[in-house]
């Protein structure tokens, strides 16, 4: 089950990964399976997935495995956190082929992903600030983050921005070359990329802003939670979030949804939009309805 030909391959996991929410179902169903199953094999069948048939990989199942054994399994999280970590540094230590650029592509975003269950972007942070990889393992884990740039996350940018390992002096040029890439790629999605929007580029301009408004509210009708891309673009990308996102959600002008209204009430109550903002969108309410 954690072998499977599908859509969701290893590129759009690593762009969609933040969205992707394990079906209740498949959570009830990956619970039963964790408590009859010691941990030690749950890391074990992760490991021979992506070491035999990375290519093949069920990245949808994977990723909800780790979720549901996070979330079950407390005081054990820590301890896959470790193993996975640890197998990451294996596949950086392997010679660079097609096969192995893979796997470790495969590795760090299942241990990543396990960082984010566990303690979201603060968990990660804190590995990523300690990291201390020798100068061969280092030179290959900033080449294979700098080919993963044009895919990966907001947030995992300003991650590796914000706080570097202090390497030793001859992994320097390779560290600072990647985080000043970092930093251009940061600032294109802030800046003029209008239509890259919260989920994927758009080849079609027409309607994608409010494609991602469509997104984000019917997954707020069935959870009654702010998606977290949502809350991390308003951090990260606080540009299109601001200028883009929230403009096109608090158009007055489109028909009034309550779903849409109790949305823009929530994101308000967590401080995440402008007062000018809210308080505008208040008063065109107030016209619309007395109009």
């Amino acid at each position: 089950m954690l072998i499977a030909d599908v859509d969701f391959h290893l590129n759009i996991a690593y762009e969609q990964y933040r969205l992707y929410k394990t079906p209740d179902s498949v959570f009830n169903m990956l619970k039963m399976f964790l408590d009859e199953i010691a941990e030690d094999v749950i890391y074990i069948l992760i490991r021979n997935v992506l070491t035999q048939h990375s290519e093949k990989a069920n990245w949808k199942f994977i990723l909800s495995l780790i979720s549901t054994f996070v979330k079950t399994k407390h005081d054990r999280c820590h301890m896959l956190k470790l193993k996975l970590e640890d197998f990451f540094n294996q596949t950086l230590s392997q010679s660079i082929t097609e096969k192995s650029f893979l796997m470790q592509k495969g590795a760090l975003l299942i241990f990543r992903h396990c960082c984010l269950e566990i303690g979201l972007w603060s968990e990660y942070n804190r590995w990523y600030s300690s990291y201390k990889p020798n100068v061969d393992t280092a030179k290959v884990f900033y080449s294979l983050l700098t080919e993963l740039l044009p895919i990966d996350v907001p947030a995992a940018l300003a991650a590796h921005i914000n706080t570097q390992p202090k390497l030793t002096e001859s992994c320097g040029d390779v560290q600072s070359v990647y985080v000043k890439r970092a930093q251009a790629q940061l600032i294109k999605i802030n800046h003029g990329e209008d239509y890259m929007g919260l989920f994927k580029n758009y080849d079609d301009c027409q309607n994608r802003h409010e494609s991602d408004i469509v997104k984000v509210l019917e997954s707020y009708k069935s959870t009654g939670q702010i998606m977290r891309v949502v809350l991390e673009a308003c951090v990260f990308r606080n540009k299109y979030f601001t200028g883009t996102f929230l403009k096109t959600l608090m158009n007055t002008q489109l028909v009034d949804d309550e779903l849409r209204n109790s949305f823009i009430e929530k994101l308000n109550s967590m401080n995440k939009i402008p007062k000018n903002m809210y308080t505008k969108w208040k008063q065109e309410q107030k016209s619309v309805y007395f109009s």
